[in-house]
């Protein structure tokens, strides 16, 4: 008798292979990644979730537990559809902890497409720490935000590549709290800006944070 005896499907799928009644190609009929491209990073109090789909699979659960397979929850009430780049934005977290994230794709037929987990921790908020939330590279506008443990003189500037100050965003006394600010690519004459690459500085009593920003002009 022999050591390994297959599984009933195994068997009935060697079988139909033998008797020529299951096409060797459809073997390799294998589901593709559901994404690209999936990553978790950090916001003010919350977790950014970013994926870009393909062309077979464009719907989605996004999953949250502590560790892989236990405790998990579904974020989104409904199944999400996309086709172009998604950014999904998890507020329900705490400062503290690690989160695991699992995407769950479903292909035309609806079969699941599993990628692989990622995982985030809050261990590395800091008090006014700057995060974008608009496109970036951006055409018009873009938008970021940040959160203050406390009342502070804030100083939120745009610089060229060279250092040059071309826009001054804020210059006062901020509440604790979010704050959420729009830069439409404007200098402080309010003349649209070249095309290129630019600094958006945030400076406050506790730290100074830098995000860099690609504007690549309006579409003529």
């Amino acid at each position: 008798m022999p050591d390994f005896l297959p599984s009933r499907p195994l068997g009935l799928l060697i079988c139909l292979l033998l008797a020529g009644s299951l096409p060797v190609a459809a073997l390799s009929q294998v589901p593709a990644e559901p994404v690209r491209d999936f990553t978790a990073s950090l916001g003010n109090r919350e977790i950014l979730l970013t994926w870009t789909p393909t062309a077979t699979v464009t719907e989605f659960d996004l999953l949250r537990g502590p560790r892989l397979g236990t405790g998990r929850i579904r974020l989104n009430e409904a199944r999400i559809h996309a086709a172009e780049p998604v950014t999904f934005t998890d507020s329900a977290v705490a400062p503290g902890t690690a989160y695991l994230y699992e995407l769950v794709g479903y292909d035309p037929q609806g079969l699941e497409v599993l990628h692989a987990p990622v995982e985030v921790s809050t261990d590395r908020w800091t008090p006014g720490s700057l995060a974008l939330r608009g496109p970036n590279p951006f055409r018009t506008e873009t938008s970021f935000s940040f959160t203050l443990s406390a009342a502070q003189v804030v100083r939120l500037t745009v610089h060229d590549i060279s250092g040059r100050t071309v826009r001054h965003l804020l210059d006062s006394s901020v509440p604790a709290g979010r704050r959420d600010v729009t830069w439409p690519a404007r200098d402080d004459a309010g003349r649209r800006v070249s095309g290129g690459v630019y600094l958006l500085r945030l400076e406050t009593d506790e730290d100074v944070h830098v995000r860099r920003l690609v504007y690549v002009g309006e579409t003529p």
